[in-house]
């Protein structure tokens, strides 16, 4: 998709791309980068950052799960099993939910303490 945005070139197939992004939500909403692999956060996020891209709705559920892995401290981190948020994450989190106008109840300063 960057490639083609960087060339000014349309993406192909963007109704494709979305069949592919439907195959992969598993039923709590998450975003797979297969049907095989756990959901983890960087992924989830960038095939939300892909629906966005393309001005498609994000896929019921998607945004609920991404906001239900952000931490009691405030930000996010970049999988279940880590133990604090980090600031990449962070970003790319706060980045997707704003894409979606989804930031209400998040506040910001607080989301920032690692």
């Amino acid at each position: 998709m960057l490639a083609c945005e960087s060339l000014g070139e349309p993406f192909p197939h963007p109704d494709r791309m979305m069949q592919w992004l439907g195959e992969l939500q598993r039923p709590s909403g998450a975003l797979s980068t297969s049907r095989v692999w756990a959901p983890r956060p960087p992924s989830h996020r960038r095939r939300l950052g892909l629906c966005s891209e393309l001005s498609q709705p994000a896929p019921a559920g998607s945004l609920d799960w991404l906001l239900a892995r952000r931490s009691t401290r405030g930000g996010f981190s970049a999988a279940r099993l880590v133990p604090m948020p980090d600031l990449l994450s962070t970003a790319t989190a706060l980045h997707t939910l704003r894409a979606y106008n989804r930031l209400d109840g998040i506040r910001w300063r607080r989301a920032w303490i690692l």
